[in-house]
């Protein structure tokens, strides 16, 4: 079934977020699991990057969770937030990807720079594609209506604060932690400007052949009541039509 700010449950559209969710949760659970020994090299060490130019760790460092509590909560924002996908387009969100990704790795390590400046040295941040979720709660506070399901002293809750709690959570771990989610939703403003949403970083050609290729073993079946009627208020016909 489909809640108005959920979407329709499964990978339907959204080949990119199914890719880079299972890929990045099989990776995880081997480190986590049966991998202990190379979890030293997907750690994102500062000093190892500023010290000894380890570049690479930028890249290797977003590929995994190294924290159980990470990976489960991660995960299900990850997860929760492939409906940008499908409003988007694959392509779009592909490139708004690469975009918060280069913004969010950037602030992260200005931010470090500033910190080492004035003393106070971060030697780890949080593992993790945390790129696919701190940025995309900009677009998830600006996009998705705020549908009141219950209330509690008054107060309308939505289903929209569970996911602005699981989202505080991972960012109160630690003072890293909350480095990082700053960073993440900074590069999720910028993404805004709309002039970083009309450069093309993927060409059409690239994009086609890569569904050629890759989107029959990516791609998920439409849900069965996909062709119902949409919801009888505007909320839920907006939120309906944007998630087809």
């Amino acid at each position: 079934m489909m809640h108005p700010s959920l979407g329709y449950s499964g990978f339907y559209k959204t080949s990119v977020s199914k890719c880079c969710f299972v890929s990045s949760i099989a990776i995880s659970l081997y480190i986590l699991f049966f991998g202990q020994r190379y979890r030293r090299l997907f750690a994102y060490n500062i000093d190892e990057i500023f010290v000894n130019c380890a570049i690479w760790r930028l890249g290797v460092s977003k590929l995994a969770f190294l924290s159980t509590t990470d990976l489960i909560l991660g995960s299900g924002l990850i997860y929760h937030f492939r409906i940008f996908e499908r409003r988007y387009g694959s392509r779009k969100y592909a490139m708004s990807l690469i975009w918060v990704v280069l913004l969010s790795t950037l602030l992260e390590l200005l931010s470090c720079l500033a910190l080492r400046s004035i003393g106070r040295d971060p030697h780890d941040l949080p593992s993790g594609p945390f790129y696919f979720i701190y940025p995309y709660f900009i677009s998830f506070w600006k996009e998705v209506p705020n549908v009141s399901i219950t209330k509690v002293g008054g107060l309308p809750i939505s289903t929209n604060w569970i996911f602005y709690l699981i989202g505080l959570r991972l960012a109160l771990s630690s003072v890293e932690a909350a480095l990082v989610c700053g960073c993440g939703l900074l590069a999720g403003l910028i993404y805004q400007c709309k002039f970083l949403q009309i450069i093309n970083l993927i060409p059409r050609s690239f994009a086609k052949t890569f569904s050629c290729f890759l989107g029959p073993l990516l791609s998920s079946k439409a849900p069965v009541f996909v062709s119902k009627t949409i919801g009888a208020t505007l909320e839920l016909q907006r939120q309906e039509f944007l998630d087809r």
